[in-house]
């Protein structure tokens, strides 16, 4: 059995397909915006999995933030699991598409889209691979302190997680070369460098808290 989720814009038709070819779906958790036309589209999914007796959630996003709408996302999948799931990702806006699609590459889900000829539900060849698993625990530590205080800087750092200067260095430079750390001249003292994540980087640590 498996968890079925999907992302949803106008047409609920580009959804039934994946419900209809697997005889395996446990429940459906669907991604959408506040749009009237979206909410009605939603309504009747919602009808549909009534009439066919399996278990419905839906979660409203802003489908034109990718950032927001992979955080959200990205946060109900980590709380339900990706074991046994796929990712129906026809729907909705190409925001919301990206969305989805970048949280399956990083948490290593498997996607599909529906083919708008036949009807076929075909597999994305993603490279699934869990990115936050090639984080050391280390550069974890470093990201996790750094997006709870925000513009620390790397002596700051050295003392919150008591590491040696050199340690400290070699992680928050690997971190800048991967673009997940940005390090910016304080303005007030240019010798000074202050340290920020980068917003895509949230997605590697589960996003901000609700």
């Amino acid at each position: 059995m498996v968890t079925l989720y999907g992302t949803l814009g106008f047409t609920p038709e580009k959804f039934y397909p994946s419900i209809r070819h697997r005889g395996d779906v446990a429940d459906i958790v669907l991604f959408h915006d506040g749009h009237a036309d979206s909410e009605k589209a939603r309504s009747a999914v919602a009808k549909y999995c009534s009439e066919l007796d399996i278990p419905f959630e839906s979660v409203a996003v802003d489908a034109f933030d990718l950032i927001d709408s992979a955080t959200r996302i990205q946060g109900v999948v980590r709380k339900r699991g990706q074991e046994d799931a796929v990712f129906n990702v026809t729907g909705g806006t190409k925001v919301l598409t990206a969305a989805a699609i970048l949280t399956c590459i990083l948490e290593g889900m498997p996607a599909v889209y529906i083919h708008e000829t036949t009807g076929e539900e075909i597999p994305l060849p993603l490279i699934t691979v869990a990115y936050k698993r090639l984080l050391s625990d280390k550069q974890r530590q470093v990201l996790e302190h750094v997006a709870a205080h925000p513009g620390c800087t790397q002596a700051e750092l050295r003392e919150a997680l008591g590491v040696t200067k050199p340690t400290i260095s070699h992680h928050v430079q690997g971190l800048v070369d991967h673009r997940l750390l940005d390090e910016r001249r304080d303005p007030k003292d240019a010798r000074r460098k202050r340290l920020h994540l980068v917003p895509s980087a949230r997605l590697l640590l589960g996003g901000p808290p609700d």
